[in-house]
């Protein structure tokens, strides 16, 4: 719904069918969905996982706020379809695009790191 991301993928991997192939490269919503998910071909595990989920979601808000994103509003509502709700009404959500854009500038993100361990087959980070 946003026309793809950017990203620059380290490791060429297959997921679900899903190829995402090493390199820069425009993915679309189904390639960047494997590119978010992937865990077990990246060498930190989860890990790189989340630090790809990060960047996804991070360059999918940047284009919904950016004014190309803003201008496609219906497109973006029709594809989050029934995966979101909300008690905002249309004045909320454009105020609060419009006073709080600036605010997307300065979000810092911090991953923990700990030690991979399964117990009882259930995996824990400690």
């Amino acid at each position: 719904a946003v026309g793809g991301i950017e990203i620059d993928n380290k490791i060429d991997f297959t997921l679900d069918g899903v190829h995402v192939p090493e390199g820069k490269q425009t993915v679309d919503g189904e390639t960047g969905l494997a590119y978010a998910r992937m865990r077990h071909e990246d060498p930190e595990g989860d890990i790189g996982r989340q630090a790809r989920q990060r960047e996804v979601v991070t360059k999918i808000v940047n284009k919904v706020v950016s004014l190309d994103g803003v201008s496609n509003y219906r497109k973006l509502l029709d594809a989050a379809g029934n995966n979101v709700t909300t008690d905002l009404d249309w004045d909320d959500m454009l105020d609060i695009a419009t006073n709080y854009t600036s605010a997307f500038q300065t979000i810092k993100q911090d991953q923990l790191k700990g030690k991979d361990t399964m117990i009882n087959d259930v995996y824990y980070q400690i």
